[in-house]
């Protein structure tokens, strides 16, 4: 097991906010005089946010943050009206299910991790269809570390996602069966890395002169994967 299974997702205090921009996604020049609506939604613990094609907006949500008060995913519309949970099912194999990291998956629907608290934290990736309101596994094996991003090709049959503990973090790929660390190397002001050496690392080793990967994403045909990395930063350590 790469690190230790406790959630590491930060839930902070954020306002749900909308703005206009202009086309080709350029801000509009009257963005100054025309500020960023906040939305009549409840205050509260968010981390996450999707739009997806239909016009809802899916949240990772909280009411506070406490024990038995987990983060779910809700739905909103543009305007803060039709504030709702989406009607996910409990895990009846957890003592407590939570969701979190809302995706818009290629074919429109809502991806997003769900954790399973018993003994021990599980994670797995799911979908969840609107039209039919049904879910299913997006992988058949379990998460074998603390989740963060996920991006899927446009077939869905494959994706990466990232893995993150304090200032450590990687990317590996992944499919319906298993998860596949990346032999990918990466240069940052002279300092060199692979990808996959974060799997072989011992999780009680310090990761301070590591590299890190985050935030993968693919392009609209697959071709092309887009990530944040960086070198290590000296005095911080992990």
């Amino acid at each position: 097991m790469i690190l230790g299974r406790t959630r590491s997702t930060l839930l902070l205090g954020w306002a749900v906010m909308i703005a206009s921009i202009a086309g080709c996604g350029s801000p509009s020049p009257n963005s100054a005089t025309n500020p960023a609506t906040r939305l009549p939604i409840p205050t509260g613990f968010y981390s996450g946010v999707a739009w997806l094609p239909e016009g809802l907006i899916v949240v990772e949500y909280s009411p506070r943050l406490a024990q038995g008060s987990g983060s779910q995913l809700w739905t909103l519309r543009p305007d803060g009206s039709a504030f709702e949970r989406i009607p996910l099912t409990a895990d009846a194999a957890c003592g407590r299910t939570e969701y979190s990291h809302p995706t818009v998956l290629p074919d429109g629907n809502l991806g997003f991790v769900k954790w399973c608290f018993g003994r021990g934290v599980r994670q797995f990736l799911e979908s969840y269809t609107w039209d039919s309101g049904k879910e299913m596994p997006l992988a058949l094996h379990e998460l074998p570390f603390n989740p963060h991003q996920f991006t899927f090709d446009p077939d869905m049959r494959s994706g990466f996602i990232s893995t993150l503990s304090d200032i450590c973090g990687t990317i590996a790929a992944f499919n319906s069966q298993r998860i596949q660390p990346l032999p990918m190397s990466i240069t940052d002001n002279g300092h060199s890395w692979r990808l996959d050496d974060y799997f072989r690392r011992d999780p009680a080793r310090s990761c301070s002169n590591e590299g890190r990967a985050d935030w993968p994403t693919l392009s609209a045909d697959g071709s092309r994967l887009a990530f944040l990395a960086s070198g290590p930063v000296p005095g911080v350590r992990a």
